[in-house]
Order: structure tokens, then C-alpha cells, then sequence
């Protein structure tokens, strides 16, 4: 059984409109969300050991606030793949990790990351910024991880939902 946790980078600036979108920051709602969901998976024992995030800035951003906290101790992978993608591609960036990792953390974007979590749920769920999605996959491997490999979405967290 390997665990998998999808998360939505954090609220991220529009404010200067010049950047290309691969370059935006967070605002302030996102500075304060990442952490806040830190705690969150601390507290439901679910740190993960490795996290793997898109190349974008608000991202890696999400990622490194997440690292931060200090309440878990995980190497961060940076992964250009992730930038907007799609479930497969997803699981082909998980295909790639070491089999002594069994909590994987993936950090990246909508829509790609909610269709991914919902693919796990009997309806569609509500995916927005800072959101984690809790999937336990009935895998030994990751390189056995298909887009047929059997998963329960076991919750959905929302920055606006929780209370630390």
C-alpha cells in the first residue's frame, strides 16, 4: 500500500501582470495557507517522505513553506513535468520514485490535479488552492502505478474547511 498526497499549490498573485504565469508568486493568502496545511498533515500523522513539485514558482513556493514548518523532514524534488499536468503525467513522475518512499507528496495545478483526485471519488470534488487530497493506492510498487491501479480517496482537505 503506497500513500499518496495531491496538493494544489497555494494562492498565488495576479498582481503584477507582466509575469509570465510560470513566475507568480504567492499572495498573502497563500503564504499563510501552505503552512497552516503543514500542521494540518502533521496532525493527521501523515507527513510524507518525499515531495515532488512543479517548476512554477507559486509551487515550489507552496513546497518550500510547506518544508519549513520543520515538522517533518522530506526532500524536495523540483519536477518540470508537474507544470499543468495531467493525471498521466502525474503518475509517470511517480513511476520514478524509490520504493522505500510510501507517503509521496505531489504539488501542482489545476485542472490536472482536481480531475487526478477525482478519479479516486464516486463524484467531483471541490480542488482549490492549498487543497490536499489523501489516496491510498493498492500498490506495492510505484512503477506498478497505472491509470487502472485501484485507490481510495480517503479526504479532501481545504484550507477554508480547517481549523489547526
Amino acid at each position: 500500500m503506497k500513500t499518496l498526497l495531491l496538493m494544489r499549490h497555494a494562492k498565488s498573485s495576479w498582481s503584477d501582470d507582466t509575469l509570465p504565469d510560470h513566475d507568480r508568486p504567492l499572495n498573502h493568502r497563500g503564504l499563510n495557507d501552505a503552512p497552516h496545511m503543514a500542521k494540518w498533515l502533521h496532525k493527521q500523522g501523515l507527513s510524507p517522505q518525499l515531495v515532488v513539485s512543479s517548476s512554477a514558482n507559486r509551487a515550489k513556493s507552496t513546497a518550500q513553506l510547506l518544508l519549513e514548518q520543520g515538522l517533518w523532514e522530506s526532500p524536495l524534488i523540483i519536477d518540470k513535468r508537474l507544470y499543468h499536468a495531467s493525471a498521466h503525467e502525474m503518475i509517470e513522475v511517480a513511476r520514478e520514485i524509490d520504493d522505500s518512499v510510501s507517503h509521496l507528496m505531489l504539488v501542482g495545478h489545476n485542472p490536472g490535479m482536481e480531475q487526478f483526485a477525482g478519479s479516486f471519488a464516486a463524484e467531483h470534488i471541490h480542488f482549490p488552492t492549498a487543497a490536499i487530497a489523501h489516496i491510498e493506492l493498492d500498490i506495492e510498487y510505484w512503477l506498478r502505478f497505472t491509470v487502472n491501479t485501484k485507490g481510495k480517496l480517503r479526504n479532501v482537505w481545504r484550507p477554508k474547511e480547517l481549523s489547526i
